[in-house]
């Protein structure tokens, strides 16, 4: 009896030895091509967010190198973002030191939003993207459709938290003060005409430096998603640009991204 048990038991184990290998080799053949596809897709998105990005950004630049030789140019371009911080006309030392200023912000929401599709990319594509190695095209352009959805949205997000008015608003707000120390900023009194967020900013800043820098990481913590009540400007134009260009960037190479995932599967 014990002799027919033993035996029988001997025979399972010899039948299903086998299988654990090729199980094995399927798991590890699967967690390679993911590895794959994953760098494939985070080099895509880091591509195209450098691409459009180094566009405008260096069309930006340009314009301001220009205006920094031409005093003339320089405050049709820079009085109008500067006025509707202030709601007045800027110190000309400031509007000045405006193109410095937006560079220094240009680059690091460049890097910022660059710097987050490596991670982005890591927490959507197990959610967006499964490959069943029996039919690895399965669903694939369904799968990467919502995929390129939801990294657009996450980088679109990712311009709001540069939070780019925002900061070039502060940095203007603080060389005005460095400039006006004892004098009492000059706003609006139209009483039909609302003051800006950044008015009421001014308005309760105290002339000490450690006071600005108090308001500026105040301000830092608040939802980026709130929007500024000031008129459409050079900045505002340029993030609104940024934003269709990446939209259209990321339709017109939705098939550049399904061929290079076909290829990681054929390969």
């Amino acid at each position: 009896m014990w002799f027919l048990i033993v035996t029988s038991l001997f025979v399972t184990l010899l039948t299903a030895a086998p299988l654990a290998p090729q199980t094995w080799a399927d798991s590890n053949q699967l967690a390679f091509l993911n590895d794959i596809i994953q760098d494939d897709v985070i080099t895509h998105y880091e591509n195209m967010v450098d691409d459009v990005f180094s566009h405008h950004r260096e069309q930006m630049l340009l314009r301001l190198a220009r205006a920094n030789h031409q005093p003339e140019e320089l405050v049709s371009l820079l009085a109008p973002q500067a006025n509707a911080i202030l709601q007045r006309d800027p110190q000309e030392v400031c509007l000045e030191q405006m193109p410095g200023m937006i560079a220094e912000q240009l680059h690091q929401m460049h890097n910022m939003v660059f710097q987050m599709v490596g991670p982005t990319v890591k927490q959507l594509l197990p959610e967006y993207l499964t490959i069943d190695m029996a039919q690895p095209d399965k669903d694939l352009p369904s799968q990467l459709h919502l995929l390129n959805v939801a990294m657009e949205d996450h980088v679109s997000r990712g311009l709001l938290h540069a939070r780019l008015e925002h900061k070039v608003a502060l940095r203007l707000l603080t060389c005005e003060l460095d400039q006006q120390q004892s004098e009492a900023p000059h706003f609006t009194t139209d009483p039909n005409l609302p003051l800006s967020w950044f008015s009421r900013l001014w308005q309760s800043v105290s002339p000490q430096a450690h006071r600005v820098k108090f308001l500026y990481e105040e301000q830092m913590s608040l939802d980026p998603t709130q929007s500024f009540d000031m008129p459409p400007t050079l900045l505002r134009d340029f993030l609104d640009a940024l934003t269709d260009h990446i939209h259209d960037e990321w339709q017109l190479r939705s098939e550049d991204l399904a061929q290079l995932i076909q290829v990681d599967l054929t390969d």
